[in-house]
């Protein structure tokens, strides 16, 4: 499977994104080093918890002045203080560094009968229909969207949204069994599970409705990493 085409590949690329992430998280690599000036969001996580400075410090068992300096950001927050101050706000470390809106994902095209994905983010932009909170546990730099219409899918019902890794899956075998926005070679986008072909490299793909399209090539495979109903779906304007 090759990469897949770049309509909304308006992102980072992944490699850096890697060499980012463990320039964030490898404290061993680094010991005390100082994190880049990422956002911060301690003191509004603090005060979402009804927490006093110093009954963060406690928890910590830094100093008052150092929690202090970390929330203004007159000192920089360290790698190894993540997860500290995670188990004193009861938090995913995550929350510390991102804000709201650097979690928002695109919603990039609409999944509808037939499990057909109709692309809507094809215009300069690349923004998308409208944006959504990307899950925890994702990595929205590397995540996208679809909506959900009609009801020819279920179990997924109407406006749901899928969630999944604009990044291709580059082993084939890892795709199989799994549900999977998949491009077919000179063919359409489709929102199917996917299963070994008859021949090497093919692929039959399997819908929910029970049919099945066989023995089909893919140009890329995004497996889906996560599907919100349309009742927890808050939606943001692109």
């Amino acid at each position: 499977m090759t990469r897949r085409p770049s309509a909304t590949d308006n992102r980072s690329p992944r490699a850096g994104l890697a060499d980012r992430a463990s320039d964030r998280w490898s404290d061993a690599a680094a010991p005390g080093r100082a994190l880049a000036r990422f956002p911060n969001r301690l003191r509004e996580l603090r005060e979402a918890r009804g927490l006093t400075l110093q009954e963060v410090a406690e928890r910590t068992g830094l100093s008052y002045a150092t929690v202090s300096r970390r929330e203004t950001g007159d000192r920089l927050l360290k790698v190894r203080e993540l997860d500290v101050f995670a188990r004193a706000l009861q938090c995913d470390p995550n929350e510390i560094l991102l804000e709201s809106e650097s979690r928002l994902v695109p919603v990039v095209g609409r999944v509808g009968a037939g499990e057909q994905v109709f692309p809507i983010d094809d215009h300069p932009t690349g923004e998308g229909l409208y944006k959504v909170e990307c899950p925890r546990g994702l990595d929205p730099l590397v995540t996208v969207a679809v909506e959900i219409i009609g009801d020819s899918m279920p179990p997924f019902e109407e406006r749901s949204v899928v969630f999944y890794s604009r990044e291709p899956e580059p082993d084939a075998a890892a795709i199989v069994g799994r549900l999977c926005v998949v491009k077919v070679q000179d063919g359409p986008t489709l929102f199917k599970r996917v299963r070994r072909g008859y021949a090497p490299g093919r692929f039959n793909l399997v819908s929910n409705s029970g049919a099945i399209t066989e023995d089909v090539a893919l140009e890329w495979a995004g497996p889906v990493k996560a599907v919100l109903a349309p009742d927890v779906v808050r939606k943001v304007a692109a």
